[in-house]
């Protein structure tokens, strides 16, 4: 079954990668326009949208996850939202989701390449849209917007071997805070994409230990995975952490 299902998918990608929108783009909120806080503000609005990768709900210590792993959001009057589920396991199956219009059971390949998405309904209502990238790009989200990939830069202050730290995402910001106009800013982080986890975090993040050193995730221990020694015994897949 293992080759005819390798080449059926193959087949079934490069059909959808070519596959063109049906008609024109539909606008989605047109008459969008901005609310009461942005109006009565004296001066621009900056709205910033970050974006995360292969977070976890329940490895967050403000979601009572027993280690401190959040320590300045528990600083601050932060809203956190406990019963949300992904609505894909990669980048490019999620990401149209998250800025569609849809339900995650009402979205499909179709409807989202023909509606506009949110950064759409935003630049409608007035907002300078930006988006920075620090992971594999925006998946067509952010087309005929203003779009930084960061994560092909050579910057030596934040990346080494290919890989560039999520930190770079806040390097050269001051034009874009000191623009005089409402500016929604996208973040889209790398975060902790795996399997080589430890080359997301420069060497002052190394908080948690164990860690894993290895590309190959079957190589490391259950402790080292988790970053923590109390895991011992506990039996994990490496495909969850992704």
């Amino acid at each position: 079954m293992t080759p005819g299902s390798l080449l059926t998918s193959f087949a079934r990608v490069g059909i959808e990668a070519n596959r063109k929108p049906v008609g024109p783009e539909t606008v989605v909120g047109a008459d969008a326009t901005p609310g009461p806080a942005v109006k009565g503000s004296e001066r621009p609005v900056l709205f910033v949208f970050v974006l995360g990768e292969s977070q976890r709900s329940r490895s967050l210590s403000i979601n009572d996850y027993p280690r401190l792993t959040t320590p300045r959001l528990a600083e601050r009057n932060v809203i956190s939202f406990k019963n949300v589920l992904s609505s894909g396991t990669s980048t490019a199956e999620a990401l149209p989701r998250i800025f569609s219009k849809f339900s995650r059971k009402g979205f499909d390949k179709n409807n989202g390449m023909v509606f506009e998405n949110l950064l759409n309904v935003v630049s409608h209502a007035g907002f300078r849209v930006v988006w920075r990238d620090n992971n594999s790009g925006c998946k067509g989200l952010c087309d005929g917007f203003e779009t930084e990939r960061l994560n092909r830069s050579d910057d030596p202050n934040f990346c080494h071997d290919g890989n560039c730290y999520d930190e770079i995402l806040l390097n050269g910001l001051d034009e874009i805070v000191a623009a005089d106009v409402d500016t929604f800013l996208v973040l889209h982080l790398k975060g902790s994409h795996g399997p080589a986890y430890f080359r997301r975090y420069p060497p002052a993040f190394d908080v948690f230990r164990p860690a894993c050193s290895n590309p190959d995730l079957s190589a490391c221990t259950n402790e080292e995975i988790r970053n923590d020694r109390e895991s011992a015994g506990t039996r994990l897949f490496p495909s969850c952490f992704g």
